[in-house]
């Protein structure tokens, strides 16, 4: 028994060490988790850093995009001259209206010249972003800024045009017989591509081709000849203007053209935003040659136009070097132009169109752009069927000196909104959304005491049904029912009526509308499936009415800046924005 303990104590000699042993790796194990947990804890610390200084510079981003569309609205001066100037986007994408001189040449549009670039980094001489608060407190390890880059998305400084003449309303026009027999052609020009800068670029419209029958022969052109050039943009975007002229009367031989010429109603038009000047108006001819004839070219100049659109690049800087870069279409309005070709513009069926001016001596219509030296047609018509020329000879003999220009055919110039009853329907649609956002949607029956600004034509009203006006307003007035004009009323912007009724004016008064009047009725019925479910709608276009009576004068005259103006309620929309 002895000997088998003293044998245990032996063998227990060999585990000395072992407790210390488990001890050093249980110590090296809570010591690694430690380091694990430190590291992790260090880690999501940084992470959590990071998150939040990208989360400010996301935020200076979104600054910048808001900043941006204030100055577009126009409610940011330029710090350097011309001051109390609205920016155009034209102005928003070339670099020297865009930024300051002191730009470095050939610099991105980058708004310098409207929003204060405050911040200079250091090595460098160009403040190249906006910091927020104030600039002594700004640091770049710990606080937020944003800077700004503007591009043209369209390219809309490269036109692309075709041109369609027609004379007398027809692609030939031709009189007499024989060797007295005298044609006029217009030769037209197809796809022609231009580029355009801030000096206007010069282009041909086509050219007048005028033959004689034979030598010696003498053609008579008795009564001065309407003529008309439909030029047709296809790029940056779909759009069309229609120059106007008369052929004025006279006898063509082959030595004299007499009084003939080519005598346009105005020198200066205007196609999506660009200028068009005739470079030669009245425009004359040589004797034509026999048979053969004498072409004579239609020079003039065409300016770069104004982008509907803006490509906003907004980068926003936040601490520990965090960049967030944003990118937004800026629309120039929902509508890409609420244009419409006349001060007043009737569209729809020959069946029930009404037109009655009124008296001569009391209602004035005019073309004369109050705005511009732009002359357009007073009276527009696009009503397939009727005989515009026998409707504008007519409204000549009523008005007389009050009708200031001449009425014509406005249909292959009506804007997209306008070229179709499920178009204009979109778009009205479109306009009673914003007026119900804006508070400003009536329904039948009830009148609105405010119908827009006119002292600035801004402003949109939307009556859905009919209504009875007087007073003064501005901006966009929509009536989808009968617009009754009550005495004395004013209005500068764009009035669009739809209802079957169309416009009415009653009793006395004096009162002017500057801008365009659209009478553009139409019906739309749904279409159901077997459960009841509309699942479309079938359109029709209706005779537009317009019907003027009563004492008073009124002047109805178009007014660019006033359509302009009408707009500002939806203009600027972004229309998407990216995450870059």
């Amino acid at each position: 028994m002895n000997k088998k303990k003293y044998q245990n104590k032996k063998d227990g000699k060999n585990e000395k060490g072992a407790a210390l042993v488990m001890v050093l790796l249980i110590t090296s194990l809570l010591l690694i988790a430690s380091a694990g947990l430190l590291l992790e804890t260090s880690m999501n610390t940084a992470n959590v850093t990071d998150v939040s200084a990208e989360e400010q510079a996301y935020y200076a981003a979104e600054s910048g995009i808001q900043s941006t569309i204030n100055v577009l609205r126009g409610n940011t001066q330029p710090s350097e001259s011309p001051t109390g100037k609205r920016i155009t986007y034209r102005d928003a994408i070339t670099p020297s209206t865009s930024n300051k001189s002191s730009d470095p040449s050939g610099s991105i549009p980058r708004l310098s010249r409207w929003l204060n670039y405050n911040y200079t980094p250091t090595g460098t001489t160009l403040s190249d972003r906006i910091v927020f608060g104030k600039l002594s407190d700004y640091n770049p390890a710990t606080g937020a800024a944003y800077k700004i880059e503007i591009e043209d998305p369209d390219e809309s400084n490269s036109i692309e045009f075709t041109t369609l003449g027609k004379i007398n309303g027809l692609t030939s026009y031709s009189t007499g017989s024989g060797i007295n027999k005298l044609t006029i052609d217009f030769e037209e020009v197809n796809n022609v591509s231009v580029g355009v800068n801030s000096n206007p670029s010069a282009i041909t419209l086509g050219k007048f081709k005028v033959t004689l029958g034979g030598a010696g022969g003498s053609g008579v052109i008795a009564n001065d000849i309407r003529f008309s050039i439909n030029v047709r943009l296809t790029k940056p975007y779909p759009a069309s203007e229609t120059v106007r002229g008369w052929i004025k009367a006279g006898t063509v031989t082959n030595i004299s053209v007499g009084t003939v010429k080519f005598d346009f109603d105005s020198y200066l038009w205007s196609v999506a935003g660009s200028k068009l000047t005739i470079a030669s108006d009245p425009l004359t001819f040589t004797p034509p040659l026999p048979v053969v004839g004498v072409t004579t070219p239609v020079a003039a100049a065409i300016t770069i136009g104004e982008p509907r659109r803006l490509l906003l690049r907004s980068t926003g800087i936040g601490p520990r070097g965090a960049i967030k870069q944003l990118e937004a279409i800026i629309r120039k309005d929902i509508f890409n132009g609420l244009e419409a070709p006349a001060p007043i513009t009737s569209i729809g069926s020959s069946n029930g169109f009404v037109f009655n001016p009124g008296s001569s001596a009391a209602f004035t219509y005019s073309g004369d752009d109050l705005s511009t030296d732009m002359l357009v047609p007073p009276i527009g018509i696009a009503v397939p069927g009727l005989n515009v020329d026998a409707f504008a000879s007519y409204m000549k003999q009523t008005l007389g000196n009050n009708l200031i220009g001449y009425p014509g055919d406005v249909t292959d110039e009506l804007p997209d909104w306008l070229q179709s009853p499920a178009n204009t329907d979109a778009t009205i649609e479109r306009l009673r959304e914003v007026a119900d956002a804006s508070g400003t949607l009536y329904q039948a029956g009830t009148t609105p005491a405010y119908f827009g600004n006119n002292a600035t034509g801004s402003g949109i009203t939307f009556v859905d049904g009919n209504v009875s006006l007087r007073g003064a307003g501005g901006g966009i007035l929509v009536c989808t029912g009968q617009l009754t004009l009550e005495g004395g009323f004013d209005f500068k912007g764009m009035i669009i009526v739809t209802g079957a009724n169309g416009i009415i004016r009653n009793g006395s008064g004096n009162g002017n509308i500057y801008g365009n009047i659209v009478i553009v009725p139409y019906s739309k019925t749904a279409v159901k499936d077997s459960s009841g479910k509309v699942i479309d709608y079938n359109f029709a276009a209706l005779g537009p009415k317009y019907d003027m009576n009563g004492g008073g004068n009124s002047t109805t005259r178009f007014d660019s800046q006033s359509v302009f103006n009408g707009l500002a309620a939806v203009d600027n929309i972004v229309v998407g924005i990216a995450d870059k």
